[in-house]
């Protein structure tokens, strides 16, 4: 748990600048109230009409698939943390750093700036990103190795200027004490926050989730909730989209390996990741050699459809290089003739459906 130490750190270093000379107050009452005495924390319910409702925007989209024919279906929006899972060393890390290093290729500092462009939207591998500085928090690679990633990927220096690395960061939950279990934001979470608002970055992608947790158990479903709502709420306090990178169980990796869906476990731990999170994509390596970004969850959208995905730098002598685009999406898990669309591309005499062009790839 956070200790008085660390707040009196984080607090210490933050300085509001004078654009918003509350915030620290802010900060210091949040985190104490959460971290220090639980019991201090005071809930007042606001309520909305169901009219009142209808006249307020929906969350701003920030990652979306790029297809028209599924009318662009959201994967990340402001509030509404998502999950992308994958088998350890799958290229998690290498999908989501190409998508971001794409989306900061305008080189503005200033996010406002690359909002008022005609192009709000980067594109790539089939996805569209909200154009603007980004933000990897990275537990498994040192700062270095996110940099020889992103040269692996062909990202230009000069692109990358906005592309924010915070490498080996502290945990960002703290084991609750109460006997119920559960995860509270700890003082690296505040400096998150921190952070957030002085980059501004459309998206924040946390990999892994496991490390994020620290001393967390993953399988606890009330630890899982806790800490997806608490990025639910920084989210929308700050204005910046949160992605999650994730490990997938074993027995989700068979069952997508033999052309099913891996359901919940693909998130590894409590089914409450899956359950919290408003949209899950696995990256899915076939039995086949094959490689595609299904949609296993999408609260606002279409779910089930795959994007494909080719791997680029996997011959004899070849530097490997990520992904690149590989076609129209499909609808993965649709069955014909007993079997899903996965299955089907194993056949040389099928051609799995498709929803038609994936625009500005």
């Amino acid at each position: 748990m956070s200790t008085q130490a660390d707040i009196d750190r984080v607090l210490a270093e933050y300085d509001p600048g004078d654009g918003d000379p509350g915030l620290a107050d802010l900060m210091r009452d949040r985190l104490r109230a959460a971290a220090v005495d639980p019991d201090a924390v005071t809930v007042t319910a606001i309520l909305v009409t169901g009219a009142e409702a209808m006249t307020l925007p929906s969350p701003e989209t920030v990652l979306r698939l790029s297809a028209l024919s599924l009318n662009r279906p959201p994967i990340v929006s402001i509030g509404e943390p998502a999950i992308l899972a994958a088998p350890g060393g799958a290229g998690k890390s290498y999908l989501a750093l190409s998508l971001m290093a794409q989306a900061t290729r305008a080189g503005e500092a200033d996010r406002d700036v690359f909002s008022a462009q005609s192009d709000a939207w980067a594109s790539a591998l089939g996805f569209s990103l909200r154009r603007g500085p980004q933000l990897y928090v990275s537990y498994e690679d040192s700062c270095g190795r996110v940099g020889d990633r992103l040269e692996r990927i062909g990202a230009l220096r000069e692109t990358v200027n906005h592309l924010h690395i915070w490498g080996d960061p502290p945990a960002l939950f703290d084991p609750a004490t109460s006997s119920g279990g559960g995860a509270i934001p700890s003082a690296a979470f505040v400096e998150l926050e921190r952070v957030i608002r002085d980059v501004r970055p459309a998206l924040v992608v946390i990999d892994p989730v496991s490390a994020m947790m620290g001393a967390c158990t993953l399988n606890d479903p009330t630890a899982a909730r806790s800490a997806m709502r608490a990025l639910a709420r920084l989210s929308t306090e700050t204005g910046a989209g949160v992605l999650c990178l994730a490990h997938d169980t074993k027995a989700a990796r068979n069952e997508a390996r033999a052309g099913g869906s891996p359901g919940a476990g693909a998130v590894a731990g409590s089914g409450q990741w899956f359950d919290s999170s408003r949209s899950v994509l696995y990256l899915n390596r076939k039995a086949d050699g094959g490689i595609s970004l299904d949609c296993l969850k999408a609260n606002h959208g279409r779910a089930g459809w795959s994007q494909p995905l080719h791997e680029v730098g996997t011959g004899a002598g070849e530097t490997y290089a990520g992904f690149e685009y590989g076609g129209e999406p499909i609808d993965a898990y649709a069955t014909q003739n007993g079997k899903t669309n996965h299955e089907k591309q194993t056949d040389d005499d099928k051609t799995p459906h498709s929803f038609g062009r994936a625009v500005g790839v």
